[in-house]
């Protein structure tokens, strides 16, 4: 049972609040014997609720961005600085209708986020890499994602490649990307986005 000192304050029950924002509640044994201790076991349990609450808000306004995305967008991570990839995104964007997708180069602050949630350097993969929720394609299995969700004539084709063992998609896939700067060039910079599609990349 907590214990309250001669003014009728809780011993110890300043912490209340600090474990409760750090969501780390103590049990609820300590909460009940505040109310031994009168009007001032009764101000700290406030602090207590008051704490928790805000406790929990503040974590889910530190994890807000990627609700977000999971719920209303995948997120293609792709290398700005190639020019195959950069034309590539362009086609993706034109062929977009239903608007399911949104953009970051690899390069970006958000691929850096990114890789830090799902705990992988996505820069060391040498491919494209598609954010569906809590899932990440990559290489051949991102190229077919991003095919079947856009309104193009390669949507069959895209069915077809998943009977492809994946073994292999993804060889064949490592095989351009390394040769892909040599084929098309490589820029200087990440890639621009234009006024009109400027919205749908992430920085």
């Amino acid at each position: 049972m907590l214990e309250c000192d001669d003014h009728g304050n809780p011993v110890s029950a300043v912490l209340v609040f600090t474990l409760a924002v750090r969501n780390d509640l103590p049990d609820l044994g300590f909460y009940i014997s505040l109310f031994h201790c009168g009007y001032h076991g009764l101000k700290f349990l406030f602090l207590g609720v008051y704490g928790y609450l805000s406790g929990a808000l503040l974590y889910q306004s530190s994890n807000a961005m990627a609700p977000v995305l999971n719920r209303y967008k995948d997120v293609i991570l792709f290398d700005g600085v190639c020019n195959f990839c950069n034309s590539y995104i362009n086609y993706v964007i034109a062929h977009d209708k239903a608007d399911k997708f949104a953009f970051a180069p690899l390069q970006s602050h958000t691929a850096v986020r990114m890789a830090a949630r799902f705990g992988t350097d996505f820069q060391e993969l040498n491919s494209v890499v598609v954010i569906h929720g809590d899932k990440v394609y990559t290489h051949a299995a991102a190229v077919i994602h991003i095919v079947k969700n856009l309104s193009t004539v390669w949507l069959p084709l895209a069915y077809l490649a998943q009977l492809v063992p994946a073994s292999i998609g993804n060889r064949i896939y490592q095989s351009f990307a390394q040769k892909r700067y040599t084929l098309s060039g490589q820029s200087t910079t990440c890639m621009v986005p234009t006024a009109q599609v400027k919205h749908k990349f992430l920085s």
